[in-house]
């Protein structure tokens, strides 16, 4: 990139990216938002991408495995989780002043300014968790819907799955179970945060293997040396990493699942399997069928998780900002070795995306369906004389899913079309204006070789 003279984002999105603007549904109501959404200049793009990739996936290879079909589950919200949002979207609406101590969003507030500069953060932290369950805020709260409607559909394809034993995974990333050790904690706390090499500079290398582990202290020090962190900003994260639950989605999930008469011995958290030996005898029994219910984190049921022989779906309570991560949990189970689908199920699996209305799980879908759509354009255009492209399709069409979970698609119609009139306004001023420019260009130039015409000698 150097010798093509782009040493920086800004020169590299002038080159090959276009802006555009459109409406997303974002707590409540919908905004006009701004984001690469197309790739320009794509041959020269795509020779310098290929001189370092050599891109192989299910658009150019073919493999025998099943096919996913992706449902979403849309749930309505209960009247707690109705009611916070509705304060939440004040919290916003007032850059962090009303309702943030009821809300207990008071961290960052700036007195002066009376605004709170992390409001926007503080914000979508909240509201992923209302959006799984309003205890995971206050465990004196309501239950929400989501786990049950969740617990009733896995209980539903457990039993009709008992002649072969089939399997399920269950997918969340928050309200994970925490260990009585601090330093186990603090490691689940930071991997997949920080890069891999600072993880193994600061807990070692094969953690769970090791016979004798570190002290508190050495991890500390070690974590102020590789993260540059201060020595208060170190003991904030351990007590972040090893601050007590509100509440526990998966001992939750767990119970609901065992008063559906599931057995409690065939339902295991991945969390509970961390040395390589556990992890061998984990994928051992469910491949086996003796474990039918795995509930676990993208992090840890996804890369390197073989459990597919009898897998016949997938849950996703959450879902990740990040789209490879959505890639990486359905291929838990979509994917080659998977014998109970091919034999039982027409060598089909299910992946289902639970949601409830009018929460950030709107917002959430479409933003990572523009990520999807984005990343994907590179992997998958193949044709040098095509020199921009945007909007391809993809299997889970998130975008659709988001307008759906507004609650209004009638409103976003109605906004998307006053947004057109919109622009068709501004290109209808700017072309006059343009024409206005080159007619006066016209004028000016006709004048010029009058002029110039009277100078000349024949």
């Amino acid at each position: 990139m150097k010798e093509t003279g782009i040493t920086s984002f800004d020169r590299w999105a002038a080159n090959f990216a276009n802006d555009y603007s459109d409406l997303e549904y974002y707590m409540g109501r919908f905004k006009e938002v701004h984001r690469f959404r197309e790739f320009a200049n794509l041959p020269e793009l795509l020779t310098m991408y290929r001189e370092i990739a050599d891109v192989r996936n299910n658009n150019n290879l073919t493999l025998d495995k099943p096919k996913a079909e992706h449902t979403l589950i849309k749930i309505q919200p209960s009247q707690t989780q109705l009611k916070l949002i509705e304060k939440l979207q004040d919290f916003i609406n007032s850059k962090g002043n009303d309702f943030a101590e009821e809300l207990g969003l008071t961290a960052g507030y700036d007195d002066q300014k009376g605004i709170n500069h992390s409001f926007a953060l503080l914000a979508i932290n909240f509201a992923k968790k209302l959006s799984l369950d309003p205890r995971l805020i206050d465990s004196s709260y309501s239950p929400g819907t989501k786990l049950m409607e969740a617990s009733k559909n896995i209980e539903k394809i457990y039993f009709e799955t008992n002649s072969f034993n089939g399997t399920q995974l269950i997918f969340s990333d928050i309200g994970t179970p925490k260990s009585n050790n601090k330093i186990d904690n603090l490691f689940e706390h930071l991997s997949g945060d920080i890069p891999q090499s600072d993880l193994m500079e600061i807990f070692g290398e094969d953690y769970y293997e090791k016979k004798s582990r570190p002290r508190l202290e050495d991890i500390e020090a070690k974590i102020t040396e590789v993260l540059k962190l201060t020595n208060n900003e170190v003991h904030d994260l351990v007590a972040e990493a090893n601050a007590s639950e509100n509440f526990n989605v998966y001992s939750e999930m767990k119970r609901l699942l065992v008063e559906q008469v599931i057995p409690e011995k065939e339902i295991v958290f991945i969390h509970d399997y961390n040395t390589r030996k556990q992890k061998e005898d984990l994928f051992e029994a469910v491949n086996k069928g003796d474990i039918r219910i795995v509930v676990g984190s993208t992090k840890k049921l996804g890369t390197g998780v073989n459990v597919q022989n009898r897998a016949v779906a997938g849950h996703h309570l959450d879902i990740s900002w990040r789209p490879s991560d959505i890639e990486q949990r359905n291929g838990r189970f979509e994917r080659q070795g998977n014998e109970a689908a091919k034999i039982y199920c027409n060598n089909k699996v299910n992946a289902f995306y639970y949601a409830i209305e009018r929460t950030l799980d709107a917002s959430m879908y479409n933003t990572v369906s523009q990520k999807a759509k984005f990343i994907a354009q590179l992997k998958t255009t193949a044709n040098a004389d095509v020199r921009t492209v945007k909007d391809i399709e993809e299997d889970v069409d998130m975008g659709s899913m988001a307008a759906e979970l507004s609650g209004d698609p009638v409103f976003k119609e109605k906004a998307n079309l006053q947004k057109r009139i919109t622009e068709l306004t501004q290109l209808e001023k700017s072309f006059k204006s343009k024409k206005y420019d080159f007619e006066n260009n016209i004028r000016h130039s006709e004048t010029r070789i009058k002029a110039f015409k009277k100078r000349l000698r024949f």
